[in-house]
């Protein structure tokens, strides 16, 4: 049986901002001016779509900025959890090209006392080091800026204030920055993707932000925080079917952690023939079941835009050959 965590106050405060589409926690430029939200007052509201199920519920707003840009504002809500995503896009409808759009970026306020931010750091120089900010103490400040978004610092945020706390997270796949700052008000989160972006779209084109969550608990405890989230992890964000709508079966999968790897002067790992294949060999004599080898480096091209490896070409096209001799 799957666990509830319905949240009564969660679940208001989203009928809140997808009503009053001003109050959605979102803000941008265009063409100079500041916008807070989706307002009537500067935009036309050109449709509202609502599908609710017995897990969720999705509200679909499509705001008319100007002549040329449309703003479409995705939101759903899981009932059972108390978690809320939204995600915006921008498109020019129009004929010529729009204005300037920039610094979109979401910006929340959570009220309460000793708010403490918990997480932990990415990988590489990090090895995945745990932290904890008290925020009435000092700020916390987190980018990715090389277009790996985990490698440095991990977007997903524990932070815990008065008797309850947020889950946060910025779902996407490239740069990101997340400032946590204690106000009078209380503790002021914004987070943003494409860090900088000042544009104009062309006729037809279309942007996106990341996809915001903010996952609301109500037990102050880290134990029951962690659990909460893997549950809304599992239930509702990890894919369960393929793309022909086929349930996703359990498969195995392996990685040459020690024997495959030669360090390159741009200080990537190369793969090469007379590394990895005695493993392979090895792993299809014993006849070993596995469905899937990760492939984690020395695929991908060079600085100088050459490979990084003379063999790795040959290297991934023999990979392919017993892969597919092995399925």
């Amino acid at each position: 049986m799957k666990p509830n965590y319905q949240n009564n106050e969660a679940a208001r405060w989203f009928q809140m901002i997808t009503e009053n589409p001003s109050q959605i926690p979102f803000f941008f430029t265009y063409r100079g001016e500041n916008y807070t939200g989706f307002s009537n007052d500067k935009m036309t509201l050109l449709s509202r779509e609502n599908c609710k199920t017995n897990e969720k519920e999705n509200v679909t707003l499509r705001f008319k900025v100007d002549d040329t840009l449309e703003a479409t504002v995705l939101c759903t809500f899981y009932q059972a959890y108390g978690a809320a995503e939204w995600t915006v896009w921008f498109e020019n409808t129009g004929n010529e090209n729009s204005g300037i759009l920039e610094n979109p970026h979401t910006e929340m306020l959570f009220s309460g006392e000793k708010p403490v931010l918990k997480g932990i750091y990415g990988d590489a120089v990090n090895q995945y080091r745990p932290y904890a900010f008290e925020l009435d103490r000092e700020s916390a400040h987190f980018i990715s800026d090389i277009g790996r978004a985990t490698h440095i610092n991990f977007p997903y945020f524990n932070l815990e204030y008065g008797d309850r706390g947020v889950m946060l997270a910025i779902g996407w796949a490239g740069t990101w920055e997340a400032n946590f700052h204690q106000t009078d008000a209380g503790v002021l989160y914004s987070g943003r993707s494409a860090i900088n972006l000042k544009t104009y779209l062309k006729p037809g084109e279309k942007i996106r932000t990341a996809l915001y969550l903010a996952a609301f608990y109500t037990v102050r405890d880290e134990n029951y925080a962690t659990n909460y989230w893997r549950n809304w992890f599992i239930h509702c964000s990890m894919p369960k079917a393929d793309k022909t709508g086929a349930e996703i079966e359990p498969f195995s999968t392996t990685c040459f952690a020690d024997d495959t790897g030669r360090l390159n002067s741009d200080g990537s790992i190369s793969e090469g023939f007379d590394t990895w294949k005695p493993t392979m060999d090895k792993i299809l004599e014993e006849k070993i079941p596995i469905n899937f080898r990760w492939f984690d480096a020395g695929w991908y091209i060079a600085p100088d835009l050459g490979s990084a490896d003379p063999g790795t070409a040959d290297c991934v096209k023999t990979h392919c050959k017993l892969h597919l001799n092995m399925v």
